[in-house]
């Protein structure tokens, strides 16, 4: 609940909820770059190092911060702050660094429920490594176990209080909602793009998408593992191998995930088997134990994320680790400290850092979705307040019309399914308006609807501009007004 909680008092006077939000993400942005040099003032990076890692960040913490309204900047701020607390040579200071520690984890889950696994995961594993690599010292080991113990307590008193809240709503255990449904989902698709209609999920939602948990998961489609090498998926299911659809899930993701790496930074192999030399070269001590913790972060980070499918979004964290990682490399790895080499490799960690999101900052001011507000007030003339509306393909852009407009959407109609039972399913949830982007003649019932004219709309970025359909007429001449029937609300 953590962004919506952040954008409420702007909300409550009245501002724009679209232009909160990205007031929002841009002001989390700043935070994040804020946090990344601090960072890298933990690592104890050159004050050159330190500014120009920040610098190449700026392209992509503003390619994040206007594309999507999402809580993965604002998670991925939260964590970079936590591990700058955690890396530090002198942690655990004090039990307060480890409650800050707690703090910072808490909120990351109040942001996004991926970082509750991920901080418990990260937190042990890192208390268990310091209290390893210190066990020639008791009171530094006793120390580390007090700092961790002071950790989880706060971690438990305040993100317990949300999931409490969430053990209430859904009468059963659960931290979060998503996690679940999107192991259940695999790859068959979203239900709201696959499965037909669906009614919003309450009384204010626009769509079944604020809490798409309970909804039910469209039937299994073929090659759910498209890129996973088929006499691999064939043996495992043959020796019966536990967790045997985990595993082909993860490994069909493996290649995706690369390529989402790629885009962050081409150099992501190179970073990662400097983090991986500089754990053998670096003598021991907080700089060998920097390396350590930035790669074993690195490693862990994903791996939850491979389990259900891969989102550029999801690793925004990765980006921020890599680039301070890059600059710690300078120093640990002997031939990039030589004059030459060092201004390659600063030159090549900056163009890969910055390539990519300044082509995709090019690209998104003629997006579709800046239509929607054009395409919702042309519909506000035709149609009434709270219509009840559904369209054929075009899931998220349609919804996001209906946000502008202020209506019902109730999702799209199966594309596998027979015209009577797509107008069995609109008879069913009694919706008013049919959105067409497609050929209105692949939809027989619409032969006894009335066409409603939306006028002109175009911009740069809408291909194509949808037909509005009223099904209150076809469904009337087609069979008696009765109790339940379209009536308008």
């Amino acid at each position: 609940p953590l962004i919506s909680w952040l954008m409420a008092p702007l909300l409550g006077l009245g501002a724009a909820p679209e232009v909160t939000a990205k007031c929002l993400q841009v002001t989390v942005g700043g935070g994040t770059l804020a946090a990344v040099w601090w960072l890298g003032k933990r690592l104890q990076l050159a004050a050159g190092a330190q500014f120009l890692t920040t610098l190449c960040l700026v392209p992509a913490v503003a390619a994040y911060a206007l594309s999507d309204t999402t809580p993965d900047l604002l998670v991925a701020g939260l964590l970079v702050v936590y591990i700058g607390v955690v890396i530090g040579e002198e942690y655990p200071r004090s039990l307060w660094q480890g409650a800050a520690s707690g703090l910072l984890g808490a909120l990351a889950y109040l942001a996004k429920a991926y970082a509750f696994p991920f901080f418990l995961a990260h937190f042990v594993a890192l208390s268990a490594f310091l209290c390893l690599r210190r066990r020639a010292n008791w009171v530094e080991v006793g120390r580390v176990v007090a700092a961790t113990a002071a950790g989880l307590l706060v971690f438990a008193v305040l993100a317990g209080g949300w999931a409490g809240l969430l053990n209430r709503k859904y009468s059963r255990f659960t931290i979060a909602t998503t996690g679940a449904y999107q192991l259940r989902l695999g790859a068959r698709g979203q239900p709201t793009e696959a499965g037909g209609l669906y009614p919003p999920s309450n009384a204010t939602a626009i769509s079944a998408w604020e809490d798409p948990s309970d909804l039910v998961v469209p039937p299994r489609r073929p090659a759910a593992v498209p890129t996973a090498d088929p006499e691999f998926v064939e043996r495992i299911a043959r020796d019966g191998w536990p967790f045997g659809r985990l595993i082909t899930r993860m490994y069909g993701n493996g290649v995706p995930y690369m390529r989402t790496l790629f885009r962050l930074s081409p150099l992501w192999p190179f970073i990662l088997l400097g983090l991986l030399v500089s754990c053998g070269l670096v003598p021991r001590g907080p700089v060998r134990d920097r390396c350590t913790i930035l790669l074993g972060t690195l490693l862990l980070y994903p791996a939850g994320y491979l389990m259900i499918f891969i989102q550029l979004r999801f690793f925004w964290l990765i980006t921020f680790l890599l680039a301070v990682s890059a600059g710690l490399l300078a120093t640990t790895i002997p031939m990039l400290r030589r004059k030459p080499w060092q201004t390659c490799w600063v030159v090549a960690t900056a163009a890969s850092f910055t390539l990519w999101p300044t082509w995709f900052l090019s690209r998104i001011w003629h997006d579709a979705f800046e239509e929607s507000p054009a395409v919702a007030a042309h519909l506000r003339r035709v149609m009434p307040k709270d219509a009840r509306v559904a369209s054929d393909v075009e899931w998220g852009l349609t919804n996001s019309i209906i946000f502008h407009y202020g209506g019902r959407y109730y999702g799209m109609l199966r594309g596998d399914s027979s015209a009577a039972e797509q107008e069995q399913q609109l008879r069913e949830h009694r919706v008013h308006y049919l959105l067409v982007w497609g050929d209105p003649a692949r939809y027989p019932f619409l032969e006894l609807a009335s066409e409603v004219p939306v006028g002109q709309v175009s911009g740069p970025g809408l291909a194509r501009v949808p037909r509005l359909f009223e099904l209150t007429t076809a469904h009337s001449e087609a069979e008696p007004v009765r109790p339940g029937g379209l009536e308008h609300p």
